[in-house]
This record gives structure tokens, sequence and C-alpha cells, in this order.
């Protein structure tokens, strides 16, 4: 199980627990926190998944401080020989200041930014973004970026994500303005 906790810690930098079932019970969880230099702000934590096998995780950071103007990351963390690596930030390839991106995450690699705005869009209408793992190279990288076909100012495209166990089909909700 992993938990997000977007809010604690100083400042709001967040942290992400992952709890382990064995044996009849729950263990103390491990905590993950923001690999940033500085993480006051980057509500580290504000969407979380894990894989089936629970050996992959991914957790977004919203307005991360090392991201291309704060414009949010997410962190995909791999567990390997008893412990969880350091993490891989991804990052869409354009962001612009409070994007929001990793407000939203799913496992097989969806990342949502729901006020991403770019010369391709307007203002707030938001972005869900694709990526994936290049064994050969070791690195992730995006795919695709998703919009809405009717996107309008406001509609936080991306709000939440989730993407099929197979990997074939992608839903993205959205969130007008009220």
């Amino acid at each position: 199980v992993i938990v997000g906790a977007k809010t604690e810690n100083t400042g709001n930098a967040g942290a992400a627990y992952i709890f382990v079932y064995s044996d009849g019970s729950w263990d103390a969880g491990t905590k993950l926190v923001s690999p940033t230099a500085n993480p006051a702000g980057d509500y580290f934590g504000a969407s979380v998944d894990i894989s089936g096998d629970g050996n992959l995780v991914i957790v977004g950071s919203q307005l991360d401080s090392e991201a291309v103007s704060s414009g949010g990351a997410a962190y995909i963390y791999t567990y390997s020989g008893g412990s969880w690596d350091t993490g891989t930030r991804v990052q869409a390839s354009v962001t612009e200041l409070d994007d929001n991106f990793g407000y939203s995450v799913s496992m097989k690699f969806i990342v949502g930014a729901l006020l991403q705005a770019d010369s391709n869009s307007a203002a707030g209408t938001g972005a869900a973004y694709i990526f994936v793992y290049n064994s050969g190279t070791s690195q992730w990288s995006q795919q695709q970026k998703l919009l809405a076909s009717d996107a309008t100012n406001g509609d936080k495209f991306g709000r939440s994500v989730h993407m099929s166990r197979d990997g074939t089909k992608v839903i993205v909700g959205a969130s007008p303005p009220y």
C-alpha cells in the first residue's frame, strides 16, 4: 500500500508512505520524501500509485521546486535488493509556472497536469502525459502528451488519470470551474 501526504513536513514539503503486509500484519512503513534540495511547498505525495507486484511506485510532486518553472514533477521508485532506490524524476517536455504536473499519477505511467497551458492550449485547460521506460538506456521518456479535443479555459483536464493494466486505454478526468 502507498499513501500520499502532500502537506506533511515543514512548509508542505510532503511525503509518501509505503506499507507492506506480511505474516498477518502491516509493517511500520517506509517514508519517501522529496529528493529536491529545497522541498518546501513541493506537495510531494499529492498523488501516488503502486504496481501490482509492489516493486514500482510513482509519486506526484505538483509544485516541485526543482522542476522547470516549479511546474511540478513525478518520481518513479523501484524496490530492489530490500530497499527503494533514490527515484527518477519525470517532467513534461514543456512546463510553465504552477502547471501542477504530478497532481495525478497512475501506474503504466501517466501523469496529469491540471493547470498545464502552453502555446497549443488555453490557460488552465490541462494535459496528461504518458511516459515509457527504455531498458536500453535505463531512462524514462515522454511518449505522448494528451489534450482534450474540446478544451476550453479552466477545464483542468488531467485532474485524474488512469491507464488500463494492458496499457492500451487511458481515461483522463477534468473538472470545469464552478
